[in-house]
């Protein structure tokens, strides 16, 4: 006597997989773009950290504050502590680039529009100096005279989506002695504000990031 399943058992063991496809893989999707976006951002960080090593070896500066991006910076705008020039003498010289000076223009290499993880609107990139480098990766920073710090806007896959605070877009700082930090708490990541600015939204994320082992939870 031969043995096997009927049409109605094989439907029914169909459907079942069907439905824990449906619950599992959105969940599987999510985890596994997760770590795509932490492994770029682990790169864009390292590239950051040896940039300001460079910075500090070559110019023999025990801290970074000393060196030729901060000494010999000019601010276009004095009154509101904004200073490019130190930020694009950075970017260039200390980091493999594919775009120069591509904050607006044919040669953006920023989203038209950055959101937070609910979904509101995020606001814009600050930063007076964007490049975008060879990994793909969008930094703009501007160096901030009234605390002595360089600061840093970072979408680790530059234009490309999501475009989501938290996802693919950070906030950092250079500080005084060369460390590189978020601008703040890390359990205010994502935090809505009234003012929609990006790196409101932002702050907090990387340190999160960071203090769960380079993975994204929230």
């Amino acid at each position: 006597m031969k043995k096997g399943f009927t049409l109605s058992e094989i439907l029914i063991t169909l459907g079942v997989i069907g439905i824990i496809a449906v619950l599992t893989i959105p969940g599987v999707m999510k985890n596994y773009k997760n770590h795509l976006y932490v492994t770029q951002l682990k790169k864009t960080y390292a590239q950051i950290a040896n940039a300001v090593y460079s910075v500090m070896t070559e110019e023999h500066c025990s801290n970074f504050i000393e060196s030729k991006v901060v000494r010999e910076n000019k601010c276009s705008d004095p009154d509101a502590g904004i200073c490019s020039e130190g930020a694009g003498y950075f970017l260039n010289n200390y980091f493999k680039v594919i775009k120069k000076n591509c904050k607006t223009g044919v040669n953006k290499c920023i989203a038209d529009k950055y959101t937070s993880i609910d979904g509101q609107e995020a606001g814009n990139f600050f930063g007076d100096y964007c490049v975008q480098t060879s990994n793909g990766a969008t930094i703009c920073a501007e160096y901030n005279d009234w605390n002595k710090t360089q600061n840093l806007v970072i979408d680790i896959n530059g234009p490309a989506e999501p475009n989501i605070v938290g996802r693919d877009v950070f906030v950092a700082v250079i500080d005084t002695k060369g460390d590189i930090k978020d601008w703040g708490n890390a359990s205010s990541c994502n935090v809505e504000n009234e003012y929609q600015h990006i790196a409101k939204y932002a702050v907090g994320c990387l340190q999160r990031i960071k203090n769960n082992g380079w993975k994204i939870t929230y």
